[in-house]
């Protein structure tokens, strides 16, 4: 805005400055700058951050609270798949992720090398959010084990020749998901496990018409503390009708395969389910199966000093027992701290335990059948029952068994050991699995340890 002043008159706009020429004037400007911002809450995008770095470390977690600690070794060449990315840990157990996209993705994790029942204990999905540091914790599964039994008819011609029980699927099965192994030649079966609930079946296909399964889709539960489950498939021959002659006499038949009544019966007490579907809750053994003592028909010989004979042991005969931890077990804590410790020296033994009344013979013998041998507690002066020595707990735990089945449930027979013949407890022994389990199997100390 300009304006001009001439003496004596009033002020003049525009083209009118031109016409007074020769007068004063005096001119004066101003400028004014008016600017209006309004914002209505709308981020940028471009300033938003959208993508973001996750760093992954998996180990052993000996402990099972899902935390890396100084303690707990890492795990190389596990793979850890996240959406559709894919990174493998290094020698310390730690890979990398960059711009992964946030929201919700898919989390899986396995090893590329054998791990003995290690399995990844983590969630299905993972969210990104922000940068974060991701444990992969690998916890210890839980050992299902079991045989394969089948029970044939005793007039058999073969019936000495040895069944091959080998390839025979075991799966456990759980949602949707499916773990199968294979029996061996003797129809054991071993595989681990991680916490959950399973139904453990056998592939009954390869029965045909002959035989014939007494009980499948055993339901288990394994949780953290579970060291291992031992279950047994019972196969029986179905049974046929055996028809006998004799020149001059009434021709006799024999239903159930019943042998002749000259035959000596058998007098070793042998283990079958009974048909009834309501069993005596004192027959049914430790996975739940009902059982049932067999004895032969006739009369049976008693023992030479008037005990019970194998053929009339009942569980609830057997005297009382007591089981406690071996006395001045060594320190094992220079073991345990040392780098390697050789497997080789580790031994597993079976405590049946220690009998505080006298033990009749029949029972006795029927104990040593079983694979136990006795030796005289010094302390007490009383008999105490050992299994032999065992290179793994998987021999051992089958002896046991077979303690269990005939009903000596109650204290249960415990895992002891040797560490370079010198006797462990059972805690001992679980906590020198462990640490032979996480090193190299095949590594050996250089020197002796001192312990």
């Amino acid at each position: 805005l300009s304006t001009r002043k001439i003496k004596g008159g009033l002020p003049l706009f525009g083209d009118q400055v031109d016409e007074l020429a020769g007068e004063r004037l005096t001119t004066t400007s101003s400028q004014v700058n008016v600017s209006v911002r309004k914002e209505f809450g709308i981020r940028i995008p471009f300033v938003d951050k959208s993508n973001f770095t996750q760093d992954f470390i998996a180990f052993y977690d000996l402990d099972g609270d899902g935390k890396k600690s100084k303690s707990e070794p890492p795990l190389e060449n596990i793979l850890i798949r996240l959406g559709d990315c894919e990174v493998l840990t290094n020698q310390d157990g730690k890979s990398l992720m960059e711009y992964v996209p946030s929201g919700y993705h898919q989390l899986v994790a396995f090893s590329l090398e054998k791990l003995e029942g290690w399995f990844p204990n983590i969630e299905d999905s993972l969210l990104i959010f922000k940068d974060q540091v991701q444990n992969i914790p690998f916890v210890k599964g839980v050992k299902v084990y079991g045989k394969v039994v089948v029970d044939r008819e005793q007039i058999r011609t073969d019936i000495d020749k040895k069944l091959d029980l080998g390839r025979i699927k075991i799966a456990a099965i759980c949602d949707q998901t499916e773990i199968s192994t294979l029996t061996d030649f003797d129809g054991d079966f071993e595989f681990y496990l991680p916490n959950g609930m399973y139904t453990l079946s056998m592939d009954e296909g390869i029965l045909g018409d002959r035989y014939s399964l007494v009980r499948n889709n055993f339901p288990m539960e394994l949780e953290n503390g579970t060291e291992g489950l031992f279950f047994t498939f019972n196969i029986v021959e179905r049974k046929r009708e055996v028809v006998t002659k004799q020149f001059g006499a009434k021709k006799v038949s024999r239903p159930n395969g019943s042998i002749p009544e000259k035959a000596a019966p058998p007098k070793i007490p042998r283990i079958t389910p009974p048909p009834s579907t309501d069993p005596n809750p004192d027959e049914v053994d430790p996975n739940g199966m009902p059982f049932k003592i067999e004895r032969p028909d006739g009369p049976i010989d008693q023992s030479i000093d008037g005990g019970t004979d194998q053929g009339d042991v009942q569980p609830q005969n057997f005297p009382p027992r007591t089981i406690s931890d071996p006395d001045n077990a060594p320190n094992i804590q220079p073991l345990i701290d040392a780098p390697i410790v050789d497997p080789t020296k580790l031994r597993y033994i079976i405590d049946l335990g220690t009998f505080t009344e006298s033990v009749p013979t029949g029972m006795l013998n029927l104990i040593i059948d079983l694979g136990y041998s006795n030796e005289v507690d010094a302390g007490q002066n009383q008999l105490q029952f050992l299994s032999s020595k065992f290179e793994n707990q998987t021999e051992a735990q089958a002896v046991s068994q077979r303690a269990l089945a005939l009903g000596l449930t109650d204290p249960r027979p415990q895992i002891i050991g040797e560490y370079d013949g010198r006797r462990l407890s059972s805690e001992q022994v679980q906590e020198l699995s462990l640490k032979i389990a996480q090193q190299d199997p095949e590594a050996r100390p250089s020197s002796p340890i001192q312990w």
